[in-house]
């Protein structure tokens, strides 16, 4: 896809976007983030490009055991069973001012032609038991699509993700953050993304 061609494309999901409801939060170094008010979710959604091939992007969202190192607040990450096209993860949030969050993700990946996608739901009866001052999030779920660009060398990545954080937190108070964590995400993989 040249640069033409991708800007095309971009102008017509920005209005694709605003129709389905996406409200464009904030665009910064080539990354745009949409939300959607949902009243006790945080929902997003977010697109931009990585100069790396699709699979290099797929393989740094897939490693999760190393998702600690570079994810903001993610102090456990744990691959608890795994399939040829499918991991289930455990992973558990430490957050200021509020309780521990948890959850257990079902992630499953594929291809469709070129394009590469992952999917992850919320799967907590695969996961441990609840602990003491943690909450169990009940629902984390989203998706990626990896579309190769600049002849197969770089990677035009969309990110959705619907989160119910639950407990006692106002979803108000987490979207700032939430917008923040999302381009950290993208600059991450930027970062680690490797051809």
């Amino acid at each position: 896809m040249d640069v033409t061609s991708l800007l095309w494309a971009l102008l017509q999901l920005i209005t694709t976007l605003s129709s389905n409801g996406w409200l464009p939060v904030s665009t910064r170094n080539g990354i745009a983030v949409y939300r959607r008010d949902r009243s006790a979710a945080l929902v997003f959604r977010a697109q931009g490009t990585v100069d790396a091939p699709p699979s290099a992007v797929e393989q740094v969202l897939l490693d999760f055991e190393r998702h600690p190192q570079w994810a903001s607040r993610l102090v456990e990450s744990r691959i608890l069973e795994r399939g040829a096209d499918w991991l289930t993860v455990y992973q558990r949030l430490s957050l200021p001012f509020i309780d521990d969050r948890d959850f257990t993700l079902r992630v499953q990946w594929g291809d469709d032609g070129d394009r590469k996608w992952l999917r992850f739901t919320t799967a907590n009866d695969r996961g441990p038991d609840a602990r003491k001052h943690t909450v169990r999030v009940a629902v984390n779920e989203g998706s990626w699509q990896l579309e190769p660009i600049d002849e197969g060398r770089g990677t035009f990545a969309v990110y959705e993700i619907t989160l119910e954080m639950g407990g006692s937190f106002p979803v108000w108070m987490g979207r700032g953050r939430a917008i923040e964590e999302v381009f950290s995400l993208f600059m991450t993989l930027r970062a680690h993304a490797h051809p």
